[in-house]
């Protein structure tokens, strides 16, 4: 998923930005893709999402309150 912001700002999402390593080496192993951020299978691994999540808002964050 990408969302652009209307000042330019980009934020990517992507699910293996927080699947757990288990879920991430079987999905390569079967060639079956991770569920996606709004399939009710979608389950994350909470401490890498949380950190990706809070990570990337603020980056967006500082970026627009530059301009």
């Amino acid at each position: 998923m990408r969302l652009r912001l209307d000042r330019g700002a980009k934020i990517d999402a992507k699910s293996h930005d927080c699947a757990t390593a288990q879920s991430l080496a079987q999905s390569r192993k079967t060639g079956v893709p991770l569920p996606g951020l709004h399939s009710a299978l979608f389950a994350p691994d909470f401490a890498p999402a949380i950190t990706t999540g809070v990570t990337a808002m603020t980056a967006t964050a500082l970026e627009l309150l530059k301009k």
